[in-house]
């Protein structure tokens, strides 16, 4: 799909746009951009149409992107021209075929150009990546489905002939298709993504392939796109800054400006990872939680002074008083008036800019539609200042050529005087804004509120930052990211040499929330998994002089790992283990089997490469493929010798030698593999994995009391020593499922109260895969659910439908029975904002189950509790978009309770700030729903009404037959008289009511019926009287053909009578000049009598015709019949006419 100007006047637009709005825009991993191939850039979407300006205008290799963009804004054709030439691709979402849906992406993507996706599927505010949707995966998928059916048929199984024939007239052809598919993540992270003069910061994540998808994308479609998916967000979210509230990312954020100054002081590159490892302590550090919320509250008080924290650092050396407040404003006053007649002549033309932002964000809402409102209003209000500046200059320069070049150069260069005054004068100007906010605050008398909060604003800034630097002091050695900080700040690297000194010398953070350590100089490395490590206290950093020799040694047991080997049980089979590289290598006890896929982790293949050897080379042979069951077992399983010589192919079987070669019958029995013990918080670490230890070996006592001990030690408070269970995760899971369900009261297991070493709180106990937590929710037991959740259970796992345990406990009445679901709204609040793979929310769930009779009262009890804990937690304007989240099927909240009739919930949410005009797929709304029911009520009410009244009228026929007679000329007469006048008084008025409402009916139909003959009328008349200024041209030109051949024929008869005479007469040579000139006279009467005569010709024939045209309409209106009949039937009726 080519494109044309309209994307490159756009482009330019973007990008003048982008350039004065923001200070700077940085590009991070632009190498892993393919320079040529199809592609498909998944990007972050926080900031609207501002992140497609940016996606388009810093794309790396000057490729350009196409954009995804509804179909139906292709309806206008004038708007289709511009979109199309934009290089705009439409989807179809109407259609369920994914081939038909995503047509245009996959032709795009054929001519090996970029399509631009934003997978989260909607502008947020949210502190973290929401859950991306499967649109990407399906047309990459939808792309590699149809280039391998091409290659191998010819065309596509999905598309008839007759679309393989417009393809063709297309010219589509798939000059691409012999490189693969790639998939590029995109993290655009913004500073202060709505203020002015900010930093961008865009991220390039290493492209992901396609390709090893395919295979299992032909046998499970949906689940191989789920998967996809998962990579796609896994990767994205490396790219971005994840937090799961936003006190916690406002804590990471001033903490970093606390310990850095300024954001100057941080390379572009190392932006997220240093935020992203602030964000991880405060959430993994319980101790820390003061120190976030005295870091939150000091940024909101920042912003509601409109301050920033350089301005209060100002002064920490000195005390805070009125008179060094008005000195330090006086002093940047000065500095701005000397610096103002330079910055003068910029600062007109950007004044409006400033207004007009401050008035767009202050009547906007969402915080993502302000930075989009301010560029919009910018670009408009320079480019009509700019074009006045230059038509201006160009008519004092007489409209020249040489004006017109001058005036162009002018404009160029004061717009770009214009940016540069802003970004050397914008901080000073900020900085007289800001003293003078401090000094009017100081001089406005004890007690304001203004005061109050600038002088707490000093004192809160010296108490985060002492505790900072003594949480800092004490955690360092303990967390890697709070050490990866520190260790960044203290050797000063913020000129992009950080994360790359930082990771050689064993400093990675980890991305994606948890702890991890990379130090080669650790003698145990963190996991992601509960398999084995070697146990032992964590070690300190090493000292910086280490001998060669020892430096070697420590470097190669880093490099092999642990060759210890352990003894585990997994999904029921017992496997030997071992750790290399930080990953759990498995040998099975039964046949001595390998797992391929553990074998090609070590040898540091990615999933992809990963995939595509295990389908090349090793599931040809023999070879049993597990993919269900524990998820470290996971994996392709291979005979002994193969997986010897996959190893030795890879160069690992070094490494993995003590596994391959292990006897079990030449040494004693090895030790049960332990679970890992993270050094980094005190806070109890909830299971990774489900572990089964070996029955049919006896467990150690001692060796279970040291596991114990060593972990109340290290987690710095004292526990009580449990000898090591034997029960497998399967067993307890039937315990406390057998606990949930029993009919009666029975105790507690003692598992929960006192849990073992092995027990994981986390273990699926049922088939839809429900927690202990679920079941503890569901069933509104909270004492069970706050051990679980001290035992480290996750609050938020999801069932098989990705259901929470709160999602849960709202469809069940048990939580109103016992009027305990405050307390456990409590425990679950930070799974609120959660949604299920339906992407419905809680709310979705409450009012789904009040859609069944009897269930109002539970349902208004949740629903009330919710959104207090909403309004208690978010802000205004996320509330509202969180009440407004659409699920799979379009339906907000509201529109499910509207579609209910569940008029209570209506109203809960429409105060919470739901939308009724949001539509679902069935383009039908909340409005739409109401008013069905109203409409159906009413109906009921006039059937219930006929009803009433066809029985009323039997019981009194009924009743007039059976009663006696003497009674009913007692009694009957009066009442039934009463009813009967009532009746007839009644239907007498509904009658009249009835014929009045038929003759307005006729008589609006005769009105609309008159108009619609009007309308034509008018019509039939605008028509001739547009044609009327080209029938008198017409008229014209006739009569100058019809003058001209009259003269013709004219000229042609007197030549031929004077040739006539002159043969039929001698003609005299000497005839005088007298005579000639009495012929001349007469030949020249003779032609004007000729000119009379053709004008009155003429004349009579227009006069005739004027004449026809109104006999015609006097013959149409005495007879009614058209004209053009009678005149063709004029030869019969004068026949029949009476001879005079």
């Amino acid at each position: 799909m080519p494109f044309g100007i309209s994307h490159d006047i756009i482009l330019t637009l973007a990008r003048w746009s982008l350039h004065g709005f923001f200070r700077d825009i940085k590009l991070v991993g632009q190498e892993n951009v393919p320079k040529e191939g199809p592609l498909i850039v998944c990007s972050t979407h926080s900031n609207m149409i501002v992140d497609a300006a940016v996606l388009a205008v810093t794309f790396p290799h000057k490729r350009k992107l196409h954009f995804w963009a509804k179909d139906s804004i292709f309806a206008n054709k004038y708007f289709q021209a511009i979109l199309k030439d934009s290089g705009v691709v439409p989807v179809d979402r109407t259609t369920k075929n994914n081939q038909l849906l995503f047509s245009a992406t996959v032709d795009v993507l054929r001519l090996g150009e970029v399509v631009a996706v934003f997978p989260e599927g909607t502008s947020h505010s949210e502190s973290r990546l929401l859950r991306l949707r499967d649109g990407a995966s399906w047309a990459a998928l939808a792309y590699a489905k149809r280039v391998r059916s091409e290659q191998i048929n010819g065309i596509s199984p999905d598309e008839d002939e007759d679309d393989t024939n417009k393809l063709r007239e297309k010219k589509v052809e798939p000059k691409y298709s012999h490189l693969p598919l790639m998939m590029v993540p995109v993290g655009i992270t913004y500073v202060q993504k709505s203020k002015y003069r900010s930093l961008v910061i865009v991220s390039h994540g290493p492209p992901i392939d396609v390709e090893p998808y395919f295979n299992d994308f032909e046998r499970d479609d949906r689940t191989t796109v789920k998967l996809l998916t998962r990579q796609i967000e896994e990767e994205m979210e490396k790219l971005t800054i994840n937090a799961k509230d936003w006190e916690t990312l406002n804590a990471a954020n001033m903490a970093r400006l606390l310990l850095f100054s300024d954001d100057k002081d941080v390379a572009p590159e190392d932006y997220v990872k240093i935020t992203q490892s602030l964000v991880n302590f405060f959430t993994t550090t319980e101790e820390a939680s003061s120190l976030k919320t005295n870091l939150h509250q000091y940024k909101t008080t920042l912003d509601s002074l409109n301050l920033n924290n350089i301005d209060i650092a100002r002064y920490e050396t000195r005390e805070l008083t009125t008179h060094w407040a008005l000195y330090t404003f006086v002093t940047e006053a000065c500095k701005s008036l000397i610096q103002l007649p330079f910055f003068l002549p910029g600062l007109m033309f950007h004044w409006p800019i400033y207004i007009l932002g401050k008035l767009s964000a202050r009547y906007e809402i969402y915080e993502e539609n302000k930075a989009q409102n301010k560029i919009i209003l910018g670009l408009a209000w320079l480019v009509l200042a700019y074009l006045f500046l230059f038509f201006v200059i160009w008519i004092a320069m007489l409209f020249t050529p040489l004006g017109l070049i001058l005036a162009g150069g002018f404009v160029f260069i004061f717009a770009w005087y214009h940016i540069a005054l802003v970004d050397s004068h914008y901080d000073t100007f900020k900085d007289v804004l800001s003293s003078y906010c401090i000094f009017t605050a100081l001089i406005s008398g004890k007690g304001s509120d203004a005061r109050e909060k600038v002088e707490s604003l000093v004192s809160m800034r010296r108490t985060c930052f002492r505790n900072l630097a003594r949480i800092g002091e004490e955690y360092r050695e303990k967390s890697d990211d709070l050490r990866y900080v520190f260790e960044y700040r203290k050797r000063g690297l913020g000129g992009g040499k950080g994360a790359a000194y930082l990771q050689r010398n064993g400093y990675t953070p980890n991305t994606n929330g948890t702890t991890t350590s990379g130090n080669p100089l650790q003698i145990m490395e963190a996991s992601t998994s509960s398999s084995s490590a070697v146990l032992g206290a964590q070690q300190p950093l090493a000292p910086p002089l280490l001998s060669s020799t020892q430096s070697q040694l420590q470097q190669q047991q880093a490099r092999a790992g642990d060759s210890q080997i352990y003894k585990a049980t997994y999904s029921g089979v017992p496997v030997w283990e071992m750790r290399c590289k930080n990953v759990a290598v498995m040998r099975r006890k039964s046949d001595g089997w390998l797992n391929a896929t553990q074998i090609l982790k070590v040898a540091e293949f990615d999933k992809p490469h990963r995939t595509r050897i295990l389908e090349r080379e090793v599931q040809k042979g023999e070879h049993e493929k597990v993919q269900g069951g524990y998820g470290k077992y996971q994996g392709t399983w291979v005979p002994h010798k193969t997986g010897v010589s996959l190893a030795e192919k890879y160069n690992v079987k070094e490494l993995l030698a003590p596994i391959f070669d292990y006897d079990p019958s030449a040494l004693a029995s090895p030790p049960l593999a332990p679970k890992h013990i993270t050094a980094a918080s005190s806070k109890p670490r909830k299971p990774r994995e489900n572990l089964s230890i070996d029955t049919d070996i006896e467990t150690n006592t001692n060796e279970g009391e040291a596991i114990s001990r060593r972990q109340s030690e290290h987690n710095g408070r004292p526990q009580k020593i449990i000898k090591t269970v034997s029960a497998t995760a399967r067993q307890y899971g039937e315990q406390m499922l057998k606990f949930f369900t029993a009919r009666s009261s029975i105790p507690i297991p003692e598992f929960l109260t006192h849990p073992p070493a092995d027990f994981d709180p986390n273990v699926k106990i049922d088939q839809q895969e429900h927690t202990a937590l679920h079941w503890s929710a569901a069933t509104g037991k909270n004492q069970i659910a706050r051990i679980l959740i001290q035992s480290g259970a996750e609050i938020s796992p999801g069932n098989i439908r990705g259901e929470t345990p709160l999602m849960r406990s709202v469809v069940f009445p048990y939580c109103y029975d016992s009027q305990g679901f405050h307390e456990l709204l409590n425990l679950l609040r930070d799974s609120l904002l959660h949604h299920d793979y339906s992407n419905q929310t809680v709310l979705h769930h409450v009012v789904n189950y009040a859609g069944t009779k009897g269930r109002d009262r539970p349902a208004k009890y949740y629903m009330e509790n919710l959104l207090n804990q909403l309004a208690a937690q978010q802000s205004e304007e996320y509330r509202s978009y969180f009440v407004n989240l659409q699920n799979n099927k379009g339906d907000t909240a509201l529109n499910i309770a509207a579609r209910n009739a569940n008029k209570k919930l209506v109203k809960l949410l429409l105060d919470a700030g739901g939308d009724p005009q949001i539509r679902n797929l069935e383009n039908k709304n909340a409005e739409d729903y109401i008013l069905e029911h109203e409409a159906e009520a009413a109906r009921l009410r006039e059937i219930e009404l006929q009803k009433q009244k066809s029985t009323h009228t039997g019981i009194l026929e009924s009743s007039a037959s059976t009663v006696r007679p003497n009674a009913r000329n007692r009694l009957i007469p009066s009442a039934n008289a009463i009813l009967q006048d009532f009746q007839e008084c009644y239907e007498a008025r509904l009658l009249g009511k009835k014929k009045e409402l038929i003759a307005v009916q006729s008589d609006l139909q005769a009105v609309k019926w008159n108009i619609e003959v009007a309308n034509n009328s008018l019509e039939e008349t605008k028509t001739i009287t547009d044609k009327l200024p080209e029938l008198k041209e017409q008229e014209t030109e006739l009569g100058r053909l019809v003058k001209e051949k009259l003269d013709s024929r004219y000229a042609e008869r007197i030549q031929i009578s004077y040739e006539s005479e002159l043969k039929n007469k001698n003609v005299n040579p000497s005839v005088d000049s007298t005579n000639l000139a009495e012929l001349r006279e007469k030949v020249n009467a003779a032609e004007k009598n000729y000119q009379m005569s053709i004008g009155t010709v003429l004349n009579t024939m227009m006069a005739s015709e004027t004449k026809l045209a109104k006999y015609k309409r006097l013959i149409e209106n005495c007879s009614g019949i058209d004209s053009q009949k009678f005149l063709d039937k004029i030869g019969v009726v004068l026949e029949n006419l009476p001879e005079q």
